[in-house]
């Protein structure tokens, strides 16, 4: 048995509020996926239930003043919550709760954890960086952190052991002794 929704302008709404703002079309069939998922994670629902609870989330959608606006994505899951648990579907309500909340969190994961490599470099460079104000290189270059002595370091580092190794000075094979 295969229950049809139909959508009409005067009933439904046309359009979804995505998270980022932007707007897409109304697909009551993601609905019904996501119900069924969580359904058939835990064992409490087969298609044709998932088809009557999406059936009953679009019902509560038409009779909510959806008609004339544009709900959002959170707000749809919030009725499907709530569909789960008037229809007693308790562990399939749970599980769809659970998933929503870890899904939650990942998005805000993303959102601060992500670095901008290049930003991060030219801050540093600029010394626009709190780590950089704070001496961060001072534990490799103890009382020489400016960049004119780590420039130089860094060249007497790399020269002394090719200097070495050209005039046959120090150490075999051109490595210097460890203090």
């Amino acid at each position: 048995m295969s229950l049809k929704l139909k959508k009409s302008p005067l009933f439904l709404p046309i359009k979804v509020e995505k998270r980022d703002g932007s707007q897409t079309t109304f697909d009551a069939a993601k609905i019904r996926t996501a119900v069924l998922q969580a359904g058939q994670a835990t064992g409490e629902l087969d298609e044709s239930e998932a088809q009557l609870l999406t059936a009953q989330v679009v019902k509560v959608l038409a009779h909510t003043g959806y008609r004339h606006q544009t709900p959002d994505i959170e707000r749809i899951q919030d009725i499907v919550e709530q569909v789960l648990i008037s229809a007693n579907h308790l562990h399939t309500a749970r599980a769809y709760i659970v998933y929503r909340e870890q899904h939650k969190k990942l998005r805000q994961d993303r959102r601060t954890t992500l670095v901008d490599v290049s930003t991060s470099v030219n801050e540093y460079l600029e010394r626009a960086d709190w780590r950089v104000s704070a001496n961060a290189n001072q534990g490799y270059f103890p009382g020489r952190a400016d960049s004119q002595h780590l420039r130089q370091d860094a060249r007497q580092l790399l020269a002394e052991p090719c200097l070495s190794a050209r005039s046959g000075r120090g150490s075999p094979g051109g490595r210097r002794p460890h203090p």
